[in-house]
C-alpha cells in the first residue's frame, strides 16, 4: 500500500455507494476506472458494533428497558453487562452459576437481572454491582431454559428441560405457583402477558397459555405429534393414546421432520404445518361449508 496508494484509492472508488459523498464528488473526475455493472450499493451499510471479549459462547442476551445496556449469559458460567453504544463492559463478570447460563433478562426497572442455568437454578442479580439479591432458586430437576420477569417485577417465570413451568417470588425466591405440566417434552421459552396474569410457553409441537396462579391452560396450535410419535406399518402417525392422527404417503415417511429437527437431509424431505389442521371429532370442519 505504501508503494501504490493512489492505485488502491482508484481501485476502491467504483465500489463506493452511488449516493455517497465520495462517489458523487470524485466519480466524474476519474472516468477511466472500472465500472460495477451489478451489485453496487446506493448507500453505506448501517454501522455495526461487534463485542468480542465475551468470555465464551454466548447462550442468551437481553436489552435493558432503556436500551442503554446489554446483558449476556455465557457457557463460561458468567453474566456480563455491556454498554449498548460503545460495547464496553459496564459490569461483570457475575459468578455463581456452576454451568452454562442459558437465559437472562432485565427487570422492568432495569435494576435487576434474572438468570437461568443448566445447573438447574435461577438467580437474581443487582444489575450494577453483580451482588446476588435472592437465590439461588431451586426446584427444577433439569436445566432452566428460559426465565423472565412479570411486568410489575414482582414475579419470575421459568421454563425447564424437566418439562415444567414455575412461578417465583422475585424478592424472596419462594415458589408461588407450579410446577405446571402439560408440554410433552421440555419447555424452551416462557413470557408473561402484559397484564401479568398469564404465561405463554413453548415446547416441541405446541404453544400453551396458562393462568399464572392456577396453571389452567389454553393450548394454542397443539398437535399430538412429537419426537417420540410412532408411525405404524400402514403409515399413520399415532397420537399419545395410539389414536390415528394423519396418514403419511410412503415416500414422505423416512425423511419426515420431527418437531425438534432443525434440518433433515434426504431426497424427499417433508415438513408438516399443523397450524390449520383439524382432527378428531372436528375433522368435518376442514372444509368451508
Amino acid at each position: 500500500m505504501t508503494k501504490s496508494a493512489p492505485h488502491i484509492y482508484l481501485s476502491t472508488l467504483p465500489f463506493a455507494p452511488t449516493c455517497s459523498l465520495i462517489s458523487t464528488h470524485y466519480s466524474s473526475t476519474y472516468p477511466g476506472t472500472l465500472r460495477v455493472e451489478r451489485g453496487r450499493l446506493s448507500h453505506w451499510p448501517s454501522s455495526e458494533m461487534v463485542i468480542s471479549n465475551v468470555g465464551g459462547s454466548v447462550c442468551s442476551i437481553a436489552l435493558s428497558p432503556d436500551g442503554q445496556r446489554i446483558v449476556s449469559g455465557s457457557d463460561d458460567e458468567t453474566i456480563r453487562v455491556w454498554n449498548a453504544t460503545t460495547g464496553e463492559t459496564e459490569a461483570g463478570p457475575f459468578t455463581g452459576h456452576t454451568s452454562s447460563v442459558t437465559s437472562v433478562a432485565f427487570s422492568p426497572d432495569g435494576q435487576r437481572i434474572v438468570s437461568g442455568s443448566r445447573d438447574g437454578t435461577i438467580r437474581v442479580w443487582n444489575a450494577t454491582t453483580g451482588e446476588t439479591e435472592a437465590g439461588p432458586f431451586t426446584g427444577h430437576t433439569h436445566s432452566v431454559e428460559s426465565v423472565g420477569f412479570s411486568p410489575d417485577g414482582q414475579r419470575i417465570a421459568s421454563g425447564s428441560y424437566d418439562g415444567t413451568i414455575r412461578v417465583w417470588n422475585a424478592t424472596t425466591g419462594e415458589a408461588e405457583a407450579g410446577p405446571f405440566t402439560g408440554h410433552t417434552y421440555w419447555v424452551s421459552s416462557v413470557a408473561f402477558s402484559p397484564d401479568g396474569q398469564r404465561i405463554v410457553s413453548s415446547g416441541p409441537g405446541s404453544i400453551r397459555m396458562l393462568d399464572v396462579m392456577t396453571g389452567k391452560t389454553e393450548t394454542i396450535g397443539q398437535v399430538d405429534f412429537n419426537d417420540q410419535s410412532k408411525i405404524n406399518d400402514e403409515g399413520w402417525i399415532l397420537g399419545s393414546n395410539d389414536e390415528l392422527l394423519i396418514w403419511i404417503p410412503p415416500v414422505h415417511r423416512q425423511n419426515l421432520h420431527r418437531p425438534s429437527n432443525i434440518w433433515v437431509v434426504g431426497e424427499h424431505v417433508t415438513l408438516l404445518d399443523f397450524s390449520t389442521f383439524v382432527r378428531g371429532h372436528d375433522w368435518s370442519t376442514c372444509i368451508n361449508a
